[in-house]
This record gives structure tokens, C-alpha cells and sequence, in this order.
């Protein structure tokens, strides 16, 4: 097949992640098309490098009617955000687990021969005994949200070694880069827009945070490793640094005069420390590209440009 011709589904292509990565996708040579919710104009969608959207559930009814055999499938869907699985843990599990075995079914029915990527999440790790976390670490999540990305991971391997499918799977961390709309960063820049100050937590956590434009790359590096042993892989900068450090970069470039305050109050779901051993990344040929200090400047400057 031409290079020109190959096809690529992304589920969730309308999101922060989905949408890059149909980008970068398009970029290579596929014709992409995306299947999730919300609406999306023709024009916004091709600008997003997205040939065919299509605005409907991630199910069996919904994948079939699109009428493609992809070559590649990067499964975006399901939910995002800890805090949210903690308000609504059914919510979650219905989004997560129902789509991914949707995707699953549909790549052993319809593309058997297609590579699929899996982004899972480094809350599968729960409290970290020791920093780097190796992707051999056992997996004791301590989130709703942890729990439900591990389930799709242990059903990605069952249908990865009993249906023989090509499959990977990107434990990311914490990602972040313009555009993002919730999480960290988002939430500081709204606060700081009318003079709050004060965050959750003690400020000493430490998280591995991701630029999505390197998380991107790492993603469709992954459709090439995708095998039956089901390979798994941590997306992460390798790098821990703690939450009062990027806040404070964050409030400077603010042009915040006050200083940051932590009300000690954490949810039990969050843990204190992340930080990604990258090891099989990099020998995979990846390596982060990204200065974090650079990209969250344009993160406020987009936020104070586009929002504020």
C-alpha cells in the first residue's frame, strides 16, 4: 500500500491529546479519521488534520459504520482527569472500559492487522516506592482513575496475546502545552487571573510533567513497536520537579507580585511523588525535545492571549 493511502483512526481526535496526535499523524502520510464526541466542523477538523469526523460513542455500531480498515489505531477516548473519576468513578469506568473494549473487539474483528496504542497513565503506579518508576514497578493505583487504567491494560494484553494483535501501551504522566484546558496549569492561570493565590496541596510533590508535542512523538513511535507481547512504556521528561517550582515559574510569568500559598489539603487520591524511568523510551530512538521553562511561557502567554 502507498504510503499516501495508509489509514489511521483516533478515537477521541477532538481532544487535547486526540487532536495532536491526528495532527501529527496527517503529517506522516495517514488519512486520519476520528470518532468521539462533540461537534466539529468540516474545516476545524482537516485544520486539525482529521479527514472524517464522526460524532458518536466509541462502540461496536459506531466503528463499524465507519467503513475503514486502518492501519493504525491510537485510542484516545475515555476519561482524563482524576479528580473527575473521583466525583463520578461509574462515569469513568463506563467511558473507559467500554470504548477500550470496543477498540479491542473492533481491531480483532474488522483490523486484525492494524497496530493499536493504548495511552494509559502513571496513576496505575499509585505511591511510588523509589523514584525513577520502572515500568516493572507493581502496579497498586490508588485512584478510581488508576484502577480503571489498569483494567484497559489487562485487557489490552488478554486480546493482545489470545487474538494475536499487534498492541502498545504509553503510560503517560502528567502532560501538559497550550491549549490544555484543565489540570495544573489551566487551573493556576485562572486563579492568578483574579488574584488567587492559594493552591491544594504542600507545593513539595513532585511530578513528571510532559509536553504533548513529545508525548505525540512518543505515541506514533509506539504504532511501530505495537506487538503480541503487548509492550509497555512510560511517557514521561524523566525528570522530576515539584509543584511550587513550575507554579512559581508560572505566577512570574504572570506577572503575579504575590507569592504562591499551599493549604496542605490533598486528596487522598494524589500521590506525592512521580518520576518516569525512560530507559525503554529513549532505546526505543525518543528522547524529549521540549524546554519546560520555554513551553510554559507560551502556556501563559496563550492563556493571557486567548482566556484572560
Amino acid at each position: 500500500m502507498n504510503v499516501a493511502q495508509r489509514i489511521a483512526l483516533v478515537t477521541g481526535a477532538r481532544g487535547f491529546l486526540g487532536r495532536h496526535v491526528a495532527r501529527a499523524l496527517e503529517a506522516s502520510g495517514f488519512q486520519v479519521h476520528g470518532l468521539g464526541h462533540g461537534e466539529w466542523s468540516q474545516l476545524e477538523a482537516r485544520q486539525w488534520g482529521v479527514a472524517g469526523w464522526v460524532s458518536a460513542d466509541v462502540e461496536p455500531g459506531s466503528l463499524q459504520a465507519l467503513a475503514i480498515r486502518p492501519n493504525v489505531i491510537i485510542h484516545c477516548a475515555g476519561g482524563g482527569s482524576v479528580g473527575g473519576a473521583d466525583q463520578r468513578p461509574f462515569e469513568d469506568f463506563d467511558r473507559g472500559m467500554r470504548s477500550a473494549a470496543a477498540i479491542l473487539d473492533f481491531q480483532r474483528a474488522c483490523a486484525p492487522d492494524a497496530r493499536l496504542v493504548i495511552p494509559s497513565s502513571a496513576a496505575v503506579y499509585g505511591r511510588a516506592g523509589q523514584l525513577p518508576i520502572d515500568e516493572t514497578a507493581a502496579l497498586k493505583p490508588i485512584s478510581v482513575y488508576g484502577l480503571h487504567k489498569q483494567l484497559v491494560e489487562q485487557l489490552a494484553e488478554y486480546y493482545a496475546a489470545n487474538f494475536h494483535l499487534r498492541i502498545s501501551i504509553v503510560r503517560l504522566f502528567s502532560l501538559y502545552g497550550v491549549e490544555l484546558r484543565k489540570q495544573l496549569f489551566w487551573d493556576a492561570c485562572r486563579k492568578l487571573a483574579v488574584g488567587d493565590f492559594r493552591f491544594p496541596g504542600a507545593g513539595d510533590e513532585i511530578r513528571d510533567w510532559l509536553h504533548i508535542d513529545d508525548a505525540v512523538e512518543l505515541l506514533r513511535l509506539a504504532t511501530e513497536h505495537a506487538d503480541r507481547a503487548c509492550p509497555v512504556v512510560n511517557g514521561g521528561a524523566g525528570r522530576g520537579r515539584s509543584v511550587a517550582s513550575v507554579l512559581a515559574l508560572v505566577a512570574a510569568r504572570f506577572g503575579c507580585e504575590g507569592g504562591i500559598v499551599f493549604t496542605g489539603e490533598q486528596r487522598p487520591s494524589d500521590p506525592s511523588r512521580y518520576e518516569a524511568n525512560i530507559t525503554r523510551a529513549l532505546e526505543w530512538g525518543w528522547r524529549p525535545r521540549q524546554d519546560m521553562d520555554a513551553a510554559l511561557n507560551a502556556y501563559v502567554d496563550w492563556f493571557k492571549a486567548t482566556i484572560a
